[in-house]
């Protein structure tokens, strides 16, 4: 009977170390791939300069498909029914906005759902500072927007490609993002 019992604890203690082996192998597997699928996602947000949109060059030809400047030039250069949301206080310039304007204030949390959202295709997000270059800003937080396919970012001080990226955080792929640098004098 003793040997029976010590044979079963030494059966259960190698299962159990059997066991334990796969969850720790199974606990650094997930790790790993959660890893390299955040990895993957923040590779998948792409990033295009307004003058890949604007000039006629070389940077415009490797555009894919599915980016077509002449829907989106217009849309930010020329005079369009915006809504401007400021601090969450929001104000709509014309009839069936297309465009909208928000600060990173209001980007802090999802922004709901409101009817005059229904036809912008446009939001543009201004970074006033160095220190705005530093905040986290969360596109699905832009759910609300559910024609949303265009998002701009205006660097008002040096800025570039590398920290933009940095700083967005979408686990959404269908937004086409375009940054511009237009400093202040």
């Amino acid at each position: 009977m003793i040997l029976t019992t010590f044979n079963n604890y030494e059966f259960f203690k190698k299962n159990s170390n059997f066991k334990l082996g796969r969850l720790v192998i199974l606990v650094f597997f997930l790790i790993l791939s959660s890893t390299f699928l955040n990895a993957q996602d923040k590779e998948g947000i792409e990033i295009y300069s307004i003058e890949q949109l604007s000039q006629n060059t070389t940077l415009r030809s490797v555009l894919p498909n599915y980016v077509k400047p002449e829907n989106i030039i217009p849309l930010i250069t020329e005079l369009k029914p915006s809504i401007f949301l400021n601090g969450g206080v929001l104000k709509v310039r014309g009839e069936k906005p297309v465009r909208a304007y928000l600060d990173l204030n209001s980007l802090s949390k999802p922004i709901s759902r409101n009817v005059a959202f229904d036809n912008v295709e446009l939001v543009v997000i201004n970074i006033e500072n160095q220190s705005d270059l530093f905040s986290k800003i969360n596109l699905d937080n832009l759910s609300g927007f559910t024609k949303l396919k265009y998002i701009q970012i205006v660097c008002r001080v040096d800025c570039n490609q590398n920290q933009i990226s940095n700083a967005l955080i979408s686990s959404l792929k269908n937004y086409v993002i375009i940054y511009s640098v237009e400093k202040q004098s």
